[in-house]
């Protein structure tokens, strides 16, 4: 589920396009939400450590894009 934000956010990295990096933006805030709200849901159906790390592989995905954005093309 978070191999596609990270695939926007380096491909917008290597080249230059903002709208790449706004679309990782979007995807990995939307994927955070999705997972944090998961994390903390009351289920034993669902792995806490697997979407624990997908979790903060998507802020770090969050944090970089912002930093790009801010930083300029």
């Amino acid at each position: 589920m978070g191999i596609i934000s990270i695939l926007f956010l380096v491909f917008g990295w290597i080249f230059s396009i903002k709208g790449l990096i706004i679309t990782a933006l979007c995807l990995s805030s939307f994927f955070a939400l999705c997972l944090s709200i998961s994390l903390f849901a009351d289920s034993s159906k669902i792995n806490k450590y697997d979407c624990m790390w997908e979790d903060i592989i998507q802020f770090v995905v969050l944090i970089l894009s912002i930093v790009k954005l801010v930083k300029g093309f």
